[in-house]
């Protein structure tokens, strides 16, 4: 198995594409599967490039997310894609594998330019270069990694819909038990003082913890620490501002909260903890104002309808809740692992197959 230089393999298609129906955004393709991740539409912007069966798109805007498609249709491709036309020594099916393998994609991210939009360049990944077996060996391998990888996919897409119903049966629980029926309910402002919490600047957080200790509190949690606070006992902190807004938040020690939260204080008989999983419980996200950066304020909460209930039955929730979610959270935590793993050995047997580091003939034997 020779080893070849990219560029002398396939050719750059730089076309502009005329109006096409049939349009490929970089979103449109799957990370590291080399499939198309939905129906690509044509309402992209731009001329994008003209690209006919069996060229090969390859994202090259963060190309460590391993974005690749073989068309099987003519169409344009729009935005940060190269598009390679195979020659005559190299198999298209066998190249989508070669651009998903590490051997290609390491060489190439860490070539990338541009700090905030990093992209790779031609000139370089003509460069890089590949393990390039006989043409029939080619097609074995493709055929091989589309039968193997379409398992693992399989399995993996079996794993993400347990997480989802784990994850539904974890909110219903929390709905269950922390929004009991059949209690008196009252405004939530009565019991407690609503309010934003304060600015900081950014030089006064650091991400990691060391001579600034205090945790700073944003929309989602802990996001830094820094020498001085704003909360001087326990409290809720409730994401205002943006895509985390309605997240809430426990804080049991000396702080600062953000102005990206909300901050709850004098509560008065409220156990903490059963009144955090009360609010996650009502999904507070819905509340959230119609606008281009979602919105939740003081108002609102301070509004919202809690039951009644004596202290020592919220803290018998709570610790009911705290318990059952935490098993949830475990089992969730092992299909996650489960799946990267899975992910991992997909990309590793890519990788092997081709590179020749595995005969796959003895594997299909």
């Amino acid at each position: 198995m020779s080893r070849v230089a990219f560029g002398r393999l396939v050719s750059l298609v730089t076309e502009k594409a005329d109006e096409s129906p049939f349009k490929v955004g970089l979103e449109a393709v799957e990370p590291a599967t080399g499939k198309l991740a939905e129906v690509p539409n044509a309402e992209y912007s731009g001329e994008g490039i003209a690209f006919e069966p069996g060229d090969l798109l390859f994202g090259k805007l963060r190309p460590y997310l391993a974005k690749a498609w073989l068309a099987d249709r003519p169409g344009a491709a729009v935005g940060d894609f190269h598009v390679y036309r195979c020659g005559p020594r190299l198999v298209p099916q066998y190249a989508r594998w070669v651009v998903l393998a590490n051997n290609f994609l390491d060489p190439v991210v860490s070539s990338v330019f541009g700090a905030k939009m990093p992209r790779a360049s031609w000139d370089f990944v003509r460069t890089v270069e590949v393990h390039v077996p006989a043409l029939a060996e080619q097609q074995f391998i493709a055929d091989y990694l589309d039968r193997e990888t379409a398992q693992i996919e399989t399995l993996i897409s079996e794993q993400k819909r347990l997480i989802v119903l784990l994850r539904e049966r974890r909110t219903s629980l929390i709905s269950l038990a922390a929004l009991p029926c059949e209690r008196e309910v009252a405004r939530l402002g009565w019991y407690l003082r609503v309010s934003s919490g304060d600015g900081i600047s950014i030089e006064d957080v650091d991400r990691e913890e060391g001579d600034r200790h205090i945790p700073v509190i944003g929309g989602n949690g802990v996001m830094g620490y820094a020498d001085h606070s704003n909360v001087y006992g326990p409290t809720i902190a409730i994401g205002r501002v943006g895509a985390l807004c309605g997240n809430a938040h426990l804080v049991h020690e000396p702080a600062w909260i953000t102005d990206n939260a909300l901050r709850l204080d004098d509560v008065k008989d409220f156990d903490l903890e059963y009144l955090r999983w009360y609010l996650e419980g009502l999904n507070l996200n819905s509340l959230s104002r119609s606008t281009a950066q979602p919105l939740i304020t003081g108002t609102q909460v301070a509004a919202l309808r809690v039951p009644i209930m004596p202290v020592e039955d919220q803290r018998r929730i709570a610790t009911l809740l705290a318990d059952q979610t935490a098993k949830i959270d475990a089992m969730i935590g092992e299909v996650e692992q489960f799946i990267a793993l899975s992910q991992e050995r997909r990309s590793a047997l890519i990788t092997a197959a081709v590179t020749g580091q595995i005969d796959v003939r003895d594997e299909v034997a």
